[in-house]
């Protein structure tokens, strides 16, 4: 027992003497944040660790104790970044690549990114390797795995490109497995529970992507809601229920609201196709034809746009997200966090939809309700979620206190937090106040990325 309280205590010196030679190599940035407590006393599993460098070991527990838990916004019971891809990672190469590259994102300054780079590189070749061939159950899930990694890993790093190439090969693998039958996935992958928490995290990334507002989502909203035992109530109140007692750590308890976000913005493209489509009866002097479309598409959108409404005011939280929450004080941040996401989703239906510009009243009045969620939340343990309630807030901020307010709090972010999409997005907010300087007109995020030639992603 001497013998192995004496070893362990070696590793711990060793392990501190390692982090502190990469604090010098690396620079000091995320060390000194409340978000990185480092913990280096208990390692992976040995099988895990086998054949690794000691800097590798290093940027392996660092995935473990601060990347999985900086990005889970739930506890260790539902945090499938250690339960799945670490276990996964023992027995294949490309995930335990990905993973050392998702923790060097966190670990290195802005001089060094080369070096997770390299690991993502060396995790690509062996993914492609993987999928030339016919997979086994549990050879699938863990290309499904992978490939949430490497979007996550390169969205993190501040990548506007690649990260939707990866996504757009992870939607034809999804497609090839199921038959084009999303729901049909959970029989050909061998752990339901796990597979039903890669396709919540497909739709995270699914619904915040840009391209998914230009070009509607991957999957509809229906295809989602029926492998996540996700329903709408019915009669009235009509309401977003989900009852699937598996939590995703990247929505947590508002994953309702990311449906309904989907919905919206596949909404919004149905809108442009149908009003380029009367473009096109009006240009060609079909004024009876185009009349009678004209009705219909806009009768057609109020209903949607009151049910859409109805939903986002009467929806709930996921409830099991909530059931592992340590304080009343987690429980006021995830509730605020709902509540910041609802309102976000509120504006975001308004102005997409109804496309009613920042400076309304009806918009303000929920600007001035937000704001206060997002100060609550920033500094708490769910504030790797506030990509999209920060955009929404900034794009619809049409006062010098308000906004001045915004590019405090992501600057906060930005400087803080190694996910560097907060960047990204104060890049978006200032250039919306450019060219919208009274917030009389609306003007769209996803146009303003593709502009720049970005996929941007508010993951």
């Amino acid at each position: 027992m001497r013998n192995i309280i004496e070893q362990s205590d070696r590793e711990k010196q060793k392990n501190s003497f390692l982090l502190e030679s990469l604090k010098q190599e690396l620079g000091k940035r995320h060390y000194t944040t409340p978000f990185f407590e480092i913990t280096l006393n208990t390692f992976p599993s040995q099988k895990l660790l086998f054949g690794l460098k000691d800097t590798e070991v290093v940027y392996l527990d660092y995935y473990r104790t601060c990347v999985s838990q900086t990005i889970s916004i739930l506890p260790k019971e539902s945090n499938f970044f250690l339960s799945l891809y670490l276990p996964l990672a023992e027995n294949n190469k490309s995930i335990l690549y990905a993973l050392i590259g998702w923790a060097g994102v966190f670990l290195n300054d802005e001089s060094n990114q080369h070096i997770p780079l390299d690991y993502i590189k060396k995790s690509v070749i062996l993914s492609k390797q993987e999928l030339g061939k016919e997979p086994t159950k549990s050879e699938k899930l863990a290309i499904f795995s992978l490939y949430t990694i490497l979007c996550a890993v390169l969205i993190c790093a501040g990548d506007v490109r690649e990260w939707y190439k990866y996504f757009k090969t992870l939607h034809k693998f999804l497609l090839d497995q199921s038959n084009g039958d999303l729901k049909e996935i959970k029989n050909c992958m061998g752990d339901f529970k796990e597979t039903k928490w890669l396709v919540s995290n497909f739709l995270y990334h699914d619904v915040l992507a840009s391209i998914s507002h230009i070009e509607g989502t991957c999957f509809t909203m229906a295809e989602y809601c029926q492998i996540l035992d996700i329903t709408m109530s019915d009669p009235e109140p009509v309401k977003m229920i989900d009852n699937d007692l598996v939590c995703d750590p990247l929505q947590g308890c508002v994953r309702p609201v990311f449906l309904l976000i989907g919905e919206i913005t596949n909404t919004f493209v149905k809108l442009k196709n149908a009003e380029k489509r009367l473009k096109e009866l009006e240009e060609a002097y079909k004024y009876e034809e185009f009349s009678k479309a004209r009705n219909k598409v806009y009768s057609q959108l109020e209903k949607k746009y009151e049910s859409l409404q109805t939903l986002l005011k009467n929806t709930k939280p996921h409830a099991m997200s909530l059931c592992y929450l340590k304080s009343d004080k987690d429980l006021e941040h995830h509730l605020t966090l709902f509540e910041a996401f609802r309102l976000s989703a509120l504006i975001y239906l308004k102005t997409l939809v109804k496309k009613i510009p920042p400076a309304s009243p009806e918009i303000q009045i929920l600007v001035v309700e937000l704001l206060p969620c997002i100060s609550i939340i920033l500094g708490s343990k769910v504030q790797a979620s506030l990509c999209f309630p920060l955009l929404v807030a900034g794009m619809s901020c049409i006062s010098k206190c308000d906004r001045s307010f915004i590019a405090e709090k992501v600057l906060q972010m930005s400087n803080s937090f190694p996910v560097k999409n907060f960047q990204r997005i104060l890049v978006i907010i200032e250039h919306t106040w450019k060219i919208n300087k009274e917030g009389l007109k609306c003007v769209y995020w996803f146009e303003i990325s593709t502009k720049f030639g970005w996929a941007l992603s508010l993951a």
